[in-house]
């Protein structure tokens, strides 16, 4: 891995996070709607949930957005397979299980999130911020780890 990998990676970062805050781009409005509403409907079977905004009392509400549905941490892990050399079927592959993988442990994070906050308000610096994030990126590095020691 040398400054060619550099080079393609943050090319292809720039690239699928152009996809995830770019509005102008279809795409990217298609994309972050379609796993807010996967999000939304996972969740719901578990919280009361309006559309994207999970009720905590009536008048407080978690509200899932693009910055909630996971997808920054999966573009970054899909950007560093794509860079390094591996089989295209190999990257695929991964690819897809990244994303299972990443959208389940979100999932499961924004439940974490929502239990803790309907425990306290005050919760959700901690639940979100030090919590979830920490745990989105743990999912990705593993996810990293695993595809590269597979790829031999």
């Amino acid at each position: 891995m040398g400054s060619r990998f550099l080079i393609k990676y943050i090319l292809y970062l720039l690239a699928l996070l152009g996809l995830l805050y770019i509005d102008i781009l279809p795409l990217s409005n298609i994309l972050n709607s379609f796993q807010i509403e996967l999000i939304s409907k996972a969740l719901g079977l578990f919280l009361d949930i309006e559309g994207n905004r999970i009720i905590i009392t009536p008048h407080y509400r978690l509200i899932i957005e693009r910055d909630c549905n996971g997808l920054m941490v999966y573009y970054i892990f899909l950007a560093t397979i794509l860079a390094l050399r591996a089989e295209l079927r190999y990257k695929i592959i991964w690819a897809s299980l990244g994303y299972i993988t990443i959208t389940a442990v979100n999932i499961f994070r924004i439940f974490i999130i929502t239990n803790l906050v309907l425990r306290a308000k005050s919760n959700f610096y901690l639940a979100h911020d030090i919590f979830g994030n920490i745990l989105l990126f743990i999912t990705a590095i593993s996810l990293f780890a695993l595809f590269i020691k597979f790829n031999r």
